[in-house]
């Protein structure tokens, strides 16, 4: 058996106070302290949980968060109020942030984000601040006044707040809420999906219908593989020049999804017209078609994306015409950092090609961020590091007219970032007051595992942008930049 935590911040509040003992607040011997951040405990706790309706918005993985950790924060937050004269917010988020809540997060960005949103309420603003501590910008969300901080008092409060939940209270855009939206959407229609026949009567396409005519048009469409022996010829390994060896193994990446896809259309085509007999492994295939879904049998062979079947397919021809440009033409001016298969052994080769010209251990080289926002710019190579275009971010977008992170529109879920300068460089990072470590995923799941090369399959790397806000606001927000988006 299984407890569902309650749906909606006013819910888990209530919740929180009423597993309370009676005798939490009476026993402690400086009451009016315990209970103004014990209710910061509380919120908190129904934050870190609400967040989870975002989807990737909200935590990268959806932790189970439950009781047992608020219970032991709270004996912890009463313990050091009643052993110290002065109340040691550092130990207390340590252990909430690290240990407690902290032991479930898997992914260290979470990590990061769970500590920013600790700091709002474990701080001494809570205790200080006369007419209650706000804990959203508009102030509907705020400890209670010193004189109605009785556990009564503050039912009542809790049962007054919004049975809606707003973005700002989370730190989110108003955007957010048509992301909580689809991803309860989306939910619903995938199930539905799965319910749907495979079978019809009368004039209506069948699966295997629907099959032959995709298959056909994917067939006429697919591009041949490409010659990696002309190729080599035609880019050598060579010791100042990486790059010719990242476009090799790109090639051979793309080369073997190709000929999975090629193989695996021919032989459902024949299948499906009786010339050979349907195999085990060729029937999710035509599930997967009719579905509009990516078969697996070719997601094992490609790369991260989580787009449909057709626009899938408009992807592959447009990374494979990006690469075969590149060995047509030479290397482009502005690389399309989405179209690389492993777009880390790219950047790699972008420092190795740094540290073998200027003599330096790779390990010292780290890369600088410049946007340019001028298209002519990019006519021509830069002298050291790289052009990359491409990238999208969700959260906020890219301010033309302050050259620097702003909100997002209304409305507007992602929006693409303009050509990025990947400037190479052994000089210690600089000032990082007004800027935000951009967390970069190849696609909008934004969760990976690791490889056996220590490389994630969907993280990239953090891109530096300035901004306006301090890092915080972002964090809250879940701003990252992605190579690929769903669609």
């Amino acid at each position: 058996m299984t407890k569902e935590p309650p749906k909606g911040l006013r819910a888990n509040l209530i919740g929180s106070y009423l597993s309370l003992p009676d005798d939490y607040f009476t026993g402690c011997s400086r009451p009016e302290e315990l209970r103004k951040l014990y209710f910061a405990l509380a919120f908190f706790h129904a934050i870190i949980q609400e967040r989870r309706k975002f989807g990737a918005l909200g935590w990268n993985v959806p932790y189970v968060f439950n009781q047992s950790d608020l219970d032991i924060c709270k004996r912890q937050l009463r313990h050091f109020i009643e052993e110290y004269d002065e109340i040691p917010f550092e130990a207390l988020s340590y252990t909430a942030a690290e240990l407690n809540y902290g032991g479930r997060i898997t992914d260290d960005k979470d990590r990061r984000l769970c500590v920013c949103i600790l700091s709002d309420f474990y701080t001494r603003a809570v205790l200080r601040a006369e007419k209650g501590y706000k804990f959203s910008p508009s102030g509907r969300y705020s400890v209670p006044v010193a004189d109605k901080l009785s556990t009564d008092d503050v039912m009542t409060y809790i049962r007054e707040l919004p049975l809606h939940d707003p973005p700002e209270v989370f730190g989110l855009h108003e955007n957010a809420d048509i992301t909580c939206a689809h991803e309860e959407t989306f939910s619903m229609f995938a199930t539905l999906l799965s319910l749907q026949p495979r079978t019809a009567s009368g004039s209506s396409r069948t699966a295997e219908d629907e099959a032959a005519r995709v298959t056909a048009d994917i067939q006429r469409r697919l591009p041949p593989a490409f010659d990696l022996a002309a190729a080599s010829a035609k880019f050598p390994i060579a010791y100042l020049e990486s790059m010719h060896t990242v476009l090799t193994q790109e090639l051979r990446r793309f080369n073997l999804l190709l000929a999975t896809v090629a193989s695996s259309l021919t032989a459902l085509s024949q299948a499906l017209q009786g010339l050979l007999s349907m195999s085990s492994e060729l029937e999710p295939v035509i599930d997967a078609i009719f579905d509009g879904r990516v078969p697996e049998m070719w997601s094992r062979r490609s790369y991260p994306s989580k787009k449909p079947l057709g626009s899938w397919v408009t992807e592959l021809l447009a990374r494979v015409e990006f690469f075969r440009r590149w060995t047509a033409e030479g290397q482009p001016a502005c690389y399309w950092l989405s179209g690389f298969f492993f777009p880390q052994g790219f950047l790699t080769g972008t420092s190795q090609n740094y540290a073998r010209r200027h003599k330096l251990a790779i390990d010292l080289v780290r890369f600088d961020f410049e946007v340019v926002q001028r298209a002519p710019s990019v006519l021509m190579p830069p002298e050291e590091g790289c052009y990359v275009h491409g990238l999208y971010i969700e959260g906020c977008r890219w301010d033309t007219h302050t050259s620097a992170l702003g909100e997002s529109l209304p409305k507007q879920l992602f929006s693409e970032i303009p050509v990025v300068w990947f400037k190479p460089t052994a000089a210690p990072p600089g000032p990082t007051a007004r800027t935000y470590n951009a967390p970069t995923y190849k696609t909008t799941a934004r969760r990976g595992t690791l490889t056996t090369t220590g490389h994630s399959t969907n993280f990239v790397l953090y891109i530096r942008l300035p901004s306006r806000n301090p890092e915080a606001h972002w964090l809250k927000r879940g701003v990252a930049l992605f190579c690929s988006l769903d669609d």
